[in-house]
């Protein structure tokens, strides 16, 4: 197929976020044997200086110039916040037979990224969001064709699988907040119950962690938290579970994620709280069987979630094609 990708570039923090989640669906793409041509909303508005109308109409006239001389069977959006929807009305105009399918890793509960979606799911297709449950039900309801979809892993970006076993680190935990902020309370307190344990919590004050920097962290740990900023709705997560699994790390999950449903127990560590955690990190790391969780976390997300097979599905769910064959197919 012909396949355009709208998503961010390579600016300001995406200069380092090589790995990001819509980079892994053009490398599915690709590897699966499609024509893809990528284009940046984000990059078009910076060059317009950030001026909103300016940014939109640039970007949106930059997708229908390319339409026009591609001719696309498929356009995925990803976040392309600078495509204005009247665009998208004139795309379908002239290009009928695309199609055109909107994706969305964050979470929807949130009520201003629920509106973001919402306006967008009037224009497209296709609306494919990181979580199902109650988020699907929102724009199930709402009228829109919508679907749930895995965060990819690739091993062509989360590559240090094979690093050394000598770690630094017990565990680690991600969250670009500030040092008051509730993210942190629950690494903080697996910390206080296991004090013998070396625990990092990394990205306070808001200072991100990016590029070789966060995978050279990941290959000097042996366990990593994916921990949500909503914990209870079904089977979100932000793209880093796909980062941490990929990488090979033995992988600390809430059980009230619902991610059992394609990980087994013995694969990762699921948890109910921050003692319930402390013990299992205190089983696992000083006995080494973090090692062997954490290779079986990989092998089994690789297996469902790598970045052929979600692509695939993306196309499958575009098209309307069967999703029996997808374990999160009935979602």
């Amino acid at each position: 197929m012909r396949i355009i990708i709208c998503s961010p570039g390579y600016s300001d923090k995406f200069a380092s976020f090589y790995y990001s989640f819509d980079k892994r669906f053009i490398n599915g793409l690709i590897r699966l044997g499609h024509s893809v041509v990528h284009i940046s909303d984000r990059d078009i508005n910076r060059a317009a200086w950030d001026l909103p109308v300016l940014g939109t109409r640039l970007a949106s006239r930059q997708l229908l110039n390319v339409a026009a001389g591609y001719r696309p069977e498929l356009v995925l959006l990803f976040h392309a916040d600078k495509i204005g929807d009247w665009a998208l009305r004139q795309l379908k105009r002239e290009h009928p037979s695309c199609l055109i399918a909107n994706i969305d890793c964050d979470l929807i509960e949130i009520p201003r990224n629920r509106e973001r979606i919402l306006r967008r799911g009037a224009q497209v297709d296709a609306t494919l969001i990181t979580s199902a449950g109650v988020s699907l039900e929102t724009l199930r309801n709402a009228g829109l064709r919508s679907g749930y979809v895995p965060n990819p892993a690739d091993s062509s970006l989360d590559d240090v699988g094979n690093a050394s076993d000598e770690r630094v680190w017990d565990m680690v935990y991600f969250a670009a907040a500030s040092p008051e902020s509730s993210k942190w309370a629950l690494a903080k307190a697996v910390s206080a119950a296991a004090p013998d344990l070396k625990i990092g919590l990394l990205g306070d004050r808001k200072k991100r962690i990016f590029g070789r920097n966060y995978y050279e962290i990941l290959a000097s740990a042996r366990t990593a938290l994916n921990w949500s900023s909503n914990n209870t709705v079904d089977l979100y997560s932000s793209d880093r579970i796909a980062q941490l699994f990929g990488s090979g790390l033995c992988v600390c999950l809430p059980r009230s994620s619902g991610f059992q449903r394609f990980i087994p127990e013995e694969d990762a560590i699921f948890f109910d709280d921050a003692d319930d955690l402390a013990r299992a990190l205190r089983g696992v790391v000083p006995s080494g069987e973090w090692k062997a969780r954490g290779r079986a976390g990989q092998q089994r997300y690789m297996q469902l979630f790598n970045e052929r097979r979600v692509a695939q599905y993306v196309i499958d769910f575009a098209l309307h094609q069967k999703l029996d064959t997808y374990e999160w197919g009935d979602l």
